[in-house]
């Protein structure tokens, strides 16, 4: 019993020096932790192990048009905001321009408000269409909201001598046809029928007298018809 007794006098905490212990515990970690969190190490790239990219992606950084450049700006500490420049190679306005028809998905979701889905969705639909003549189609892109076309519109341009893939109105079968987002099936049994009795189609007006056909869906499919043979 003695021995016992020996043991507890010296191993067993009262309350009061176990609350002592857990509070020596706690400071201990800030002290060790603090330094971390108010490093001056400029490259946030090391720190962290994300680029500009991510941290943009994550919106947890501030895009700010600035003219030759992209400025992007990060939290330092509650102090202030540490800044850094990266030159943009294709900079109009003080903006990142890309052209819609040639941009990848990787390109594209770095822009605010487009993610992996939504970039890849894009470029999917872009080659359905045959390419994009005005940067208004994207809102025909499913899951891309109004707010998201409105916040990512003024970083795309379509270049003015860009050609989009042609059907071939007086040649191509009901298949080629079928391919383009534009052209429904409806459509195409009328333009089928109607040149398989009365020949090619001499250009746009041509086709547009045809019986029952929708003239603006004619005219939205207008960029992408060929009448040559």
């Amino acid at each position: 019993m003695k021995f016992k007794e020996y043991i507890q006098d010296y191993f067993v905490f009262s309350k009061k020096e176990r609350l002592g212990v857990y509070v020596i515990s706690v400071i201990t970690m800030l002290v060790w932790a603090l330094p971390y969190f108010f490093s001056e190490d400029e490259n946030i790239e090391n720190i962290f192990g994300v680029t500009y990219v991510q941290i943009d992606s994550a919106k947890q950084v501030l895009h700010v048009q600035q003219k030759n450049s992209l400025e992007y700006k990060y939290p330092k500490n509650q102090s202030g905001w540490k800044k850094s420049v990266v030159q943009s190679p294709n900079v109009a306005k003080g903006k990142l321009l890309l052209n819609i028809n040639t941009v990848d998905s990787t390109a594209l979701e770095r822009l605010p408000a487009i993610g992996e889905k939504l970039s890849a969705r894009i470029i999917k639909y872009r080659d359905r269409l045959g390419g994009f003549v005005s940067i208004l189609q994207l809102k025909e892109v499913y899951g891309l909201s109004d707010s998201a076309f409105n916040t990512i519109r003024s970083f795309l341009y379509v270049e003015k001598t860009f050609q989009p893939q042609q059907l071939y109105i007086n040649k191509d079968d009901y298949a080629a046809l079928r391919k383009h987002p534009y052209a429904t099936p409806m459509f195409i049994k009328m333009v089928l029928a109607y040149r398989k009795i009365h020949g090619k189609y001499n250009d746009i007006e041509a086709l547009k007298k045809v019986e029952q056909v929708d003239v603006d869906l004619v005219n939205r499919l207008a960029p992408y018809l060929s009448f040559s043979d």
